[in-house]
């Protein structure tokens, strides 16, 4: 097997690997490549880890915003992710008043009896614990685009 590279107008490259070196590329030997193709394939490397690395921090952002729970002052504890949220936000825009009560269903599946007040509790709570883990995510964000080095990037870590 062969390797082969050419480098293209914008400076990039193109690499394959074959039997064959095509016409108009030039062969190479695994880590005996000329030092601009060494310096584009190091770039593409440090550009994937940190691509990666933003990834992972999002899933890790989504999964934790998922799980949200919240325990409000009368002892309830209720589902938190955003689509809770949501139902939440509807469900104290359509309460006529704090006294009026609605049937909910808890974190641990549970039915209970909320107000507005309750409801309002629970978001504000959610919405809180959400900014959170936002701002953490945001951190190790900056972290990874700071990053000068593959090494620095893999050892972020939530």
């Amino acid at each position: 097997m062969k390797y082969f590279y050419k480098q293209n107008q914008d400076g990039s490259f193109t690499l394959g690997s074959g039997y064959i070196v095509p016409q108009g590329f030039t062969e190479y030997i695994k880590g005996q490549e000329p030092l601009e193709l060494r310096q584009w394939l190091d770039k593409q490397k440090f550009d994937n880890a940190k691509q990666s690395k933003i990834k992972e921090l999002k899933d890790k952002r989504d999964s934790l915003v998922d799980q949200i729970i919240v325990t409000i002052s009368t002892g309830e504890s209720l589902n938190g992710d955003e689509a809770s949220q949501t139902r939440m936000t509807r469900a104290i825009s359509a309460l006529p008043d704090d006294t009026t009560t609605i049937d909910w269903i808890d974190a641990n599946n549970a039915a209970v009896v909320l107000t507005k007040p309750k409801l309002l509790e629970a978001l504000t709570l959610a919405g809180q614990e959400q900014t959170k883990i936002f701002a953490t995510y945001n951190q190790y964000r900056q972290q990874v685009l700071s990053a000068t080095t593959v090494e620095d990037i893999e050892a972020i870590a939530w």
